[in-house]
């Protein structure tokens, strides 16, 4: 099963319930440029290090109200999503079926997005047992 996190005003915390230490040498978080360098990094670590992609988001029901709304922050290089809720967990089914990475860290852009994580995010991934 994928891991699932989220980061915000620099407290982190797992959603998926599988109690991951971030002091925990064999606990990795990166910031790639794009997934195939997700995959790279992550090719770089044995089987024994869980390593999770940082994604910044910005999620609302309508696409493109979310994609202008991220067009206007100010953001750091990385992987990034702009979309609905469903979109990106379909992107995060991604990243695990594709063995991108062990689990994502959610930087959620704003409150709304947040909000929008909890309640839509979170339970498509657990109906579908990707996450728990």
């Amino acid at each position: 099963m994928l891991h699932l996190a989220v980061e915000r005003f620099d407290y982190w915390t797992e959603l998926s319930g599988r109690h991951l230490d971030l002091t925990d040498p064999d606990v990795v978080r990166v910031n790639a440029i794009d997934l195939r360098h997700a995959q790279r990094i992550r090719a770089g670590y044995g089987p024994d290090v869980t390593v999770l992609l940082d994604v910044e988001v910005v999620i609302d029901t309508d696409g493109s109200r979310a994609r202008r709304r991220f067009a206007e922050l100010v953001r750091r290089p990385g992987v990034s999503y702009a979309g609905t809720p469903a979109g990106l967990a379909g992107l995060i089914a991604d990243i695990h079926a594709a063995g991108v990475a062990d689990g994502v860290t959610l930087l959620p852009k704003d409150e709304q997005s947040m909000e929008h994580i909890a309640q839509h995010t979170v339970p498509w991934l657990e109906s579908r047992y990707i996450a728990s």
